[in-house]
C-alpha cells in the first residue's frame, strides 16, 4: 500500500481546473516557505474559523493572465481535496488596498481550507472576480463569517 502512494505522489502530469481549484497532477512542486506579509491575514482565518492552514501561502511571479491568487491542491480518490499552497500574485498584492487584499486572502483561503466554491453574490468573498482597487465595505466579511457558521 505504501508503495502505492509513493508513486501516487510522484506521478507526472499537469494541473487542471476544476470546481475553482487547481487539481495538480505532480505531486512535486517545490515547497515555499509562507510569505511574512501573508501570515496576519492567515493567523485571522485560521482564529475565525477555527481551522489550521498547514499548507505554505506565498507571493509569486509565475500565475496566469489576470490571476489574483489561486489554490493548489490533489485529490484522493478523486473525492478528497487536499491543499497543497496558495499562490497569491505579487504584483496584484503590492497595488491593492488592505480590505481587497484580506478579500483575496478569505477568498483563497475559503477554497483550500473550507472547500467553498465560488457563488453568483456580486462584491462577496467567494465572488468569482475582484478588484484590488477597491475598498472592500467590513460587512462583506461579516456576512462571509455568518455564511461560514451557517453551513
Amino acid at each position: 500500500m505504501f508503495y502505492y502512494a509513493v508513486l501516487l505522489l510522484f506521478s507526472v502530469g499537469c494541473g487542471q481546473i476544476q470546481d475553482d481549484l487547481v487539481i495538480e497532477q505532480d505531486y512535486r512542486i517545490p515547497w515555499h516557505e509562507s510569505s511574512e506579509e501573508l501570515k496576519p491575514f492567515v493567523a485571522e482565518f485560521e482564529e475565525i474559523f477555527e481551522v489550521n492552514v498547514s499548507y505554505p501561502v506565498y507571493l509569486t511571479d509565475d500565475l496566469p493572465g489576470y490571476t489574483n491568487g489561486i489554490c493548489t491542491g490533489f485529490l484522493v480518490d478523486n473525492k478528497k481535496f487536499v491543499p497543497m499552497a496558495i499562490k497569491i500574485s505579487k504584483q496584484v498584492w503590492e497595488h491593492g488596498t488592505e480590505s481587497a487584499r484580506k478579500k483575496l486572502m478569505w477568498h483563497e483561503l475559503g477554497h483550500c481550507s473550507l472547500e467553498l466554491r465560488h457563488n453568483e453574490l456580486e462584491g462577496s468573498v467567494m465572488f468569482f472576480s475582484m478588484s484590488l482597487y477597491e475598498k472592500v465595505n467590513e460587512q462583506v466579511f461579516d456576512d462571509f463569517i455568518e455564511y461560514v457558521n451557517y453551513l
